[in-house]
Parts: structure tokens; sequence; C-alpha cells
């Protein structure tokens, strides 16, 4: 894979900024960017990044100079990773269905392959001490000796009678996802010998997940982001979604703040109230592609329409906690008549022009139908939900302006 010179790749990447759609944006600054097209999983280390692509390879990039990314080498050409951890000097990489590569990072320019080991079914990896823990598809659960990084031991191995899409460790358990529907926990105090504890259900297709704050934030489709509480670590809780305004598809967190790639934005959340992140920043860009996101104490970085950005959050360490505004930014008024048995009329007003999501979810916090989407001017705007497509039942309607969301229940009986 011939690797884009510097020039190069600034020259497209301003091009397809200037091309892109219609976006604005609240304490997110673009201060850098750069061609990079669809990465699967993206993640920052020593400042450099690593993006997975599908039967591409593993792409070291240098954001050393964050106002200029440049691509340092594309390393496992041909390869599939779709996640990867690190410790110390090395790095983690599971190939997707197939192995876990060790690269050697002393020299983050020029990593080298140290190590293979292989036949693992691998989908995502996570670190933690001496042991990789693999989300290894069908087999289960897979740990991993890593003390003598160059000489990596499969020490146990776990069948969940359940696919294991990812994984994530936190203290002394490891919690992965199926991919649809199931959270299963399991206790790995002694890596030699673990131990399924518990499961939970989580609706959702399941992209992403991440650890913060006491929780497990999940990157679940177009359910937005499923919050899952650790308070007992051995039997986690789901206690609510995050809506997005379409399709969650990533998710990041460093210190007090949680980065969610949707589709058509990238938001910025503040987890000081971990059950309750309230939204400091958002970067909207309507793209029709899988975006992927990571963060370090400095920057946001976003992969997505073609485009890496490089973009500064600090401004947003200076947001007062709570909803970004004072006097409330819109109205959601009732919908009328409510209950209703063939149609219902919803109205929303704005105080400025704004780009607005007015969905209508099911109880599961699946998706029926969006009512409205695009950019509005000031004014109350009105909409007709028409039921006859859809059963009877308890429906919730959501407005999301990108910088807060207002929802209420419906009820439809034919």
């Amino acid at each position: 894979m011939r690797i884009i010179p510097r020039g190069f790749a600034v020259l497209v990447s301003l091009c397809a900024i200037a091309g892109a759609q219609a976006q604005d944006s609240l304490n997110l600054r673009t201060v850098g960017a750069m061609a990079l097209d669809g990465p699967n999983n993206l993640s920052v280390y020593r400042r450099h990044l690593f993006a997975g692509q599908l039967h591409t390879g593993w792409r070291v990039i240098d954001v050393t100079n964050p106002q200029s990314p440049a691509e340092d080498t594309l390393l496992l050409h041909g390869r599939r990773p779709t996640g990867s951890d690190f410790a110390g000097d090395y790095a983690y990489v599971a190939d997707w269905l197939d192995a876990v590569y060790t690269v050697d990072l002393s020299d983050p320019c020029h990593p080298a392959q140290v190590a293979f080991t292989p036949d693992l079914d691998a989908e995502t990896v996570d670190v933690s001490g001496d042991y990789a823990y693999v989300a290894a598809g069908n087999t289960g659960l897979v740990v991993v000796n890593i003390a003598a990084p160059q000489n990596p031991v499969i020490v146990d191995s776990l069948n969940l009678a359940d696919y294991a899409l990812m994984g994530i460790v936190v203290g002394n358990y490891v919690y992965l996802l199926n991919g649809m529907t199931t959270l299963i926990t399991v206790d790995v105090t002694s890596p030699s010998q673990p131990v399924i504890m518990d499961s939970c259900t989580v609706h959702g297709y399941h992209h992403r997940m991440v650890a913060a704050h006491g929780y497990l934030y999940v990157a679940a489709d177009t359910a937005g982001v499923a919050m899952i509480s650790l308070t007992d670590p051995a039997h986690p809780a789901l206690t609510g979604y995050y809506r997005t305004p379409h399709i969650a598809y990533d998710v990041a967190a460093w210190g007090d703040f949680l980065a969610v790639a949707d589709d058509s934005a990238a938001l910025l959340l503040n987890l000081e109230s971990p059950a309750a992140p309230v939204e400091v920043g958002y970067y909207r860009q309507r793209t029709y592609d899988s975006p992927s996101v990571c963060m370090d104490s400095s920057f946001l970085y976003l992969a997505k329409g073609g485009v890496l950005r490089v973009m500064d959050y600090s401004a947003a360490q200076d947001v007062p906690k709570g909803p970004l505004s004072g006097p409330r930014e819109f109205v959601l008024h009732p919908a009328y008549p409510n209950p209703f048995n063939s149609s219902t009329t919803v109205s929303f007003e704005l105080p400025v022009t704004r780009e607005v999501c007015l969905d209508v979810f099911d109880i599961m916090g699946r998706r029926v139908m969006t009512l409205a989407y695009g950019v509005y001017a000031a004014g109350v705007h009105t909409q007709t939900l028409d039921g006859s497509k859809i059963a009877s039942g308890i429906y919730i309607i959501r407005l999301h302006t990108g910088m807060s969301a207002s929802s209420q229940k419906i009820v439809l009986l034919k």
C-alpha cells in the first residue's frame, strides 16, 4: 500500500473538508486534518494514532505536530485489524477472526512485529497486567500470558455458549458483548481460571465499548449509547441510554469526558454525573460511513467522511457542568391528541436556526420513524405522525438539536 506524502495528504484533506456537507460545531475546533479512508477502529498512544483498516493493515500516524498529522508507516499489510491495546513498549493487535500480533513500539515511527499468537478467532483484545484478554468470536474468551511480550502463551479459554464480539477489562472482571443483546461478566481474579458470573440484556447492535467513572458506555447503533453501572462489578446493571442524533458507532473516554462518533455528528459529553452525561460540545457532519473516534488529554481524533480530524476540546473544559444554555434552547410541545388512534400532531419551537432531528422510538429504544431532519429556521414547526403503519403501544418522541434534547411519551390506540 502506497503511503500518501504529507503535502498531498494535506491538499486532499482540505478539499474533502471544503466539499463536506454543511456542519457546525461547539467547543470542538479542528486544528489539523489529513485524508484517511474508512478505519474501523482508531486508537492513540504516545502521540501516534493507530488506524485499523480491514484488508489493508494497521496504519501508524504521527500526531506529534497536531496541525500536520502525517502517516509514518503501514504495518500488517493486507491483514484485518479490528482492535488494539497497549502496555509499555508494546501493542497487541487483534486480526479479525484470526490471530493477535505483538508489535514493538519502542520507536513508534518504526514499529516492528515481534510475536504472533495464531488461531484465536480474535475480534478485540484488552490488556491488564501480565495478561491479554481476547474476545474470540465463537471460541469465547481467550486468556494470553504476555509477561514475556515476545513469547505470549495461551493459558486458558472459556466457552461462553455465545459469540464474543468485544471485551474490556475493569479490575478483576472482563465484560464481553455478543454484538446484539447480551453483556457477559467473567471473573478473572485467577486469569488461568476464568469464571462466568452474570449476564444482562443490552439492546441495540453493539459497535464499541469503553469504561469510565464506574460505568460501561456502549455505542449501540440506533439505540444510542447504552449506560451500564458497575456499582456491583460482578452484576452490572443497564441504567439507560443516551440518545444520539442517528447511529452511534464508536465511543472513547478520557478524564471527565466521553466522545461519541455518530454518523451525523461527533459529540463530547461531560461525565461528572456518569449516569446522566451532559453534552458540552459537538461537531455536526452527516456522512454515510462508520466513523471512528479516540482521544487523549489534549485532542479528540475523528475519522469521518474520508478525513481524519485532530480537534482541540480544551474549550469544553471551561463549560459549566449543566445544560449548554441557561434559558431553554427549544420547546417540544405536547403531541395532540394523545392518546391517538390514527395520527397526531407534533410541534417544536426554535429560538434560532438550527439543525434538528425529530425521531420516534418504541419502548425498546428502536427507532421507528424520523419525522424531521435538517436545518430549520427560528419559529414553530409542525409535523404529523401517521400511526397507520405502526402497532398500538407506547412510543417516545425525541427532539435533538445537537446542544440538548427533549422527549415525551405518546400512546397509540387502535
